[in-house]
């Protein structure tokens, strides 16, 4: 994780400024192991994440001139990265690949097809939930829940107080709870009516 150090900053303004390649690559450098670990977190495939990584810093590149719409360098790249990587995900998870099916995963799938809907309309659920939280409680749930960092880091990539995350994690967890009580209610009232 590396915060927006003055460093860092006076790079970013170099590179915008003056189209510092070099600067660039530094900031490359200084990111490209902890956003390649968040990429291969997600996507699984050495390969993969370099390209999602490549991609993150080819986009900086594009916006360098437009240094206004990145407030936070780190939290930009490490957004920027989680979500590319999600899309190739996304797209890979389309795609069947007979060489990593787990046998047993198989037979497990096919043995109880009802449980096996059952656990992905409720992951269906839970997305909506995440998805209508506010945008500041939604980017602290995932980093914290899904992503797996600590109130403090999560609050060095949004650049807030770790006191603000742990207030907007509350938030979140109360309107989620509240979300996912409701649906299954309705689906064991429909269950009892049956």
């Amino acid at each position: 994780m590396i915060n927006n150090t003055a460093h860092i900053i006076a790079l970013w303004e170099r590179v915008g400024k003056d189209d510092d390649e070099r600067a660039f690559e530094t900031l490359f450098d200084l990111y490209y192991a902890w956003l390649f670990r968040t990429s291969i977190n997600i996507v699984k495939k050495k390969e993969i994440a370099e390209e999602v990584v490549e991609d993150v810093f080819f986009r900086l590149w594009q916006l360098r001139k437009d240094q206004n719409s990145i407030q936070n360098l780190s939290t930009y790249l490490y957004v920027a990265t989680k979500h590319r990587s999600y899309n190739h995900f996304k797209k890979m998870a389309k795609i069947p690949n007979t060489e990593d099916v787990d046998v047993t995963q198989t037979v497990g799938y096919l043995a109880n097809p009802e449980q096996n809907y059952l656990v992905a309309e409720l992951q269906e659920h839970i997305d909506a939930a995440i998805e209508e939280l506010p945008e500041r409680c939604q980017e602290v749930f995932r980093l914290i829940r899904l992503d797996g960092l600590s109130y403090k880091q999560a609050a060095e990539v949004l650049n807030v107080a770790p006191k603000t995350i742990e207030n907007q994690l509350s938030i979140a967890i109360k309107k989620m709870s509240a979300a996912l009580n409701h649906y299954l209610s309705d689906s064991e009232n429909s269950k009892n009516s049956a």
